[in-house]
């Protein structure tokens, strides 16, 4: 559904404008595109090396507004993706590249940025990870969970830090 429907779906959203592009382009472009180093680009410069004047070379046309299953709208699209167990194992090529944003490695970094952007959550941060940290760490850290987090020197991000910060105020597992 994340593909079909890119917004936050609603269930009675439509379902225009969508294809089951990963059958029309090749493997190798398949690759960059799902790269998550190309997160948040823009199809065009992934797959055009840096142009936008990229005009796609597909294996082969697929039909558009179609997704495996039919369905006008997200509700419809989610039944029968339900019911139909090939266009399940269709769709997990799509799942998987999808789910990959969500991994703890991904999304630790940006929840700290997000926590601690917001001066009323910054506090908090703060004061879990005076409870979290050995008391050295928040020493040298001058009581701030953004030193703490982050490498002061390498600038580089704690991630065994800051999950062992999320756990502990229930954002993950």
């Amino acid at each position: 559904l994340g593909v079909k429907l890119p917004q936050s779906p609603l269930l009675d959203d439509g379902t225009k404008g969508i294809a089951a592009f990963a059958d029309a382009i090749y493997e190798g472009q398949l690759k960059d595109l799902w790269d998550l180093s190309n997160k948040g680009k823009s199809w065009e410069l992934v797959l055009g090396n840096g142009t936008r004047q990229y005009y796609p070379v597909v294996k082969r046309f697929v039909p558009r507004n179609r997704f495996y299953v039919h369905g006008n709208d997200a509700r419809s699209v989610a039944k029968n993706c339900v019911r139909d167990t090939k266009a399940a194992v269709d769709i997990k090529r799509y799942l998987e590249p999808f789910v990959a944003h969500f991994t703890t490695d991904q999304a630790a970094e940006r929840l700290c940025n997000y926590y601690l952007f917001q001066d009323e959550l910054h506090e908090c941060l703060n004061a879990v990870f005076i409870e979290v940290a050995p008391a050295n760490e928040v020493n040298e850290a001058g009581r701030d969970v953004r030193y703490w987090l982050w490498n002061v020197i390498s600038g580089e991000f704690c991630l065994d830090r800051a999950v062992a910060l999320l756990q502990r105020i229930g954002v993950f597992k």
